[in-house]
């Protein structure tokens, strides 16, 4: 097995696993003389692993096979001279060589400058890879079509001093071979971003995002009265738009999951939203000052299927940060709650006390299964994932002493100093099951999941300065 190391500095070996833990670690790097941060991860249907993010300055894809022009991205230069943050796809074999990496970006551009996380990607069942975000300013460079023509996107908007506009959404589609299929820009004159991605079984495109002020999504127009608002597009394989939603005074979208059941959407709200993107209302709202998670599940062509937010104390809060759905249709969502909540919305009572990450289960019907609270000390939850037994995996980071265990039973980590990454598995009952923390020199959170056919679970690791990809072999 080929094994990645960095350029940059090598983090300390991870911890071994207790005795009955089931999972293990081989460490893959992505090597960096700049900065790069991966933002998502993702697999195919022959385990093939692509990470995506953003670079600025030069990458080596393939460190330990020393100097090599095919394997190194070097991101635009602005015209002042510095280096502008680029986007990167690449894709590796399951033992770790790579087989490509893809630019794209400008020299009057730059791809998603806000937080330096790409937006989502995925894989269709033939190997093409769709992957959204946002940029800003123009002549981005998505790579050259079939019939050769180059995809040139620019973001709508007037520019600024340096030639930047505001961010507009973008999403494109590469092919197994790396090649860019097609490219399109979504947006207007405000901040415009694309968040999740997912598929259904057509192999249909689904994107959620957040607008500001008037924006245009293939030939339609929307326009938003406050200042954060959630768009959901629809495209066919082929770039083609089929329908565009929106929902207002939505503070965040946390996660997105399609199945052949429906859509399903998570975040936060603050205020009242109409959840229903149809001639008909379905409001939810937030009981105070406060965020309030948002659960919506809406069929394929749109249509509103079911939706609430949890009731709570005076003083409650919740947002969702992660959606995902088994072959049954059950819906899991985590995220973070504070003070007593509420997660029961057919009007009994499933409180979770005191705040901190939750995890909850709710039928296809959207009837409240269960909900588990964790006591992590730490950040929100990055990623909800299913292995193919139902088992739940997340990951994050912890801080102080943590406790991995949902039941009365204490599973307790203690973080050395800083805080430190872990990923965590559950039973398909929310009981626990295993956990691995792992630290560094510094702050180390974990960010986004991916397990394979296999049953392999790779995670990215957030390392203060650097980003790790972690394999895990079930």
């Amino acid at each position: 097995m080929t094994r990645f190391k960095p350029t940059k500095r090598v983090r300390p070996a991870v911890e071994p696993l207790e005795g009955r833990a089931l999972l293990s670690f081989t460490p893959l790097s992505i090597g960096a003389t700049s900065e790069v941060g991966v933002s998502t991860v993702a697999t195919d249907t022959a385990g093939a692993v692509y990470p995506s993010g953003t670079f600025t300055g030069t990458v080596d894809f393939e460190p330990q096979d020393g100097p090599d022009a095919a394997d190194t991205l070097r991101s635009h230069v602005h015209p002042s001279g510095v280096d502008l943050r680029d986007g990167f796809v690449a894709k590796y074999t399951p033992n770790g060589d790579l087989l490509w990496p893809h630019r794209f970006g400008g020299a009057n551009a730059v791809i998603n400058s806000g937080d330096q996380n790409m937006g989502d990607l995925v894989i269709d069942i033939k190997g093409n890879a769709y992957v959204t975000g946002s940029l800003r300013g123009s002549d981005a460079e998505f790579g050259d079509r079939p019939d050769g023509t180059p995809a040139v996107l620019s973001a709508h908007g007037p520019a600024d001093e340096h030639g930047l506009t505001a961010e507009d959404a973008f999403l494109a589609k590469l092919d197994p071979d790396g090649a860019t299929l097609w490219a399109i820009a979504m947006g207007g004159s405000g901040t415009d971003v694309g968040g999740r991605l997912d598929l259904d079984p057509a192999g249909n495109v689904y994107t959620a995002g957040s607008f500001e002020g008037a924006a245009t999504f293939g030939t339609a127009t929307l326009t938003s009265p406050s200042v954060s608002n959630l768009f959901l597009m629809k495209h066919t394989p082929d770039g083609e738009p089929m329908f565009v939603k929106q929902a207002n005074n939505v503070q965040t979208i946390g996660g997105l999951d399609v199945t052949s059941g429906g859509i399903h959407l998570t975040g936060a709200i603050g205020g009242t939203i109409d959840a229903d993107p149809g001639p008909s209302q379905r409001i939810l709202t937030a009981e105070n000052k406060y965020q309030s998670m948002y659960l919506i599940k809406l069929g394929l062509g749109g249509d509103h299927v079911w939706s609430f937010n949890p009731t709570g104390s005076r003083l409650s809060s919740t947002f969702g940060t992660g959606v995902t759905v088994d072959d049954a249709g059950n819906v899991y969502v985590t995220g973070l709650f504070h003070d007593q909540v509420d997660f029961d919305p057919s009007g009994g009572k499933a409180n979770l006390s005191g705040g901190d990450t939750y995890v909850a289960k709710y039928s296809s019907a959207g009837a409240y299964q269960w909900a588990k609270a964790l006591t992590l000390n730490g950040g929100r939850p990055e990623s909800i994932k299913l292995d193919g037994s139902g088992n739940i995996y997340l990951s994050s980071w912890f801080n102080d002493t943590a406790d991995f265990d949902p039941g009365k039973a204490k599973v307790n980590r203690v973080s050395a100093g800083m805080a430190e990454g872990f990923l965590l598995k559950l039973n398909a009952s929310g009981a626990f099951s295993t956990v691995r923390t792992f630290r560094g020199a510094g702050w180390d959170s974990g960010k986004s999941l991916a397990i394979d056919a296999s049953g392999r679970v790779y995670v990215v690791v957030y390392t203060l300065h650097d980003e790790i990809l972690l394999r895990s072999l079930s």
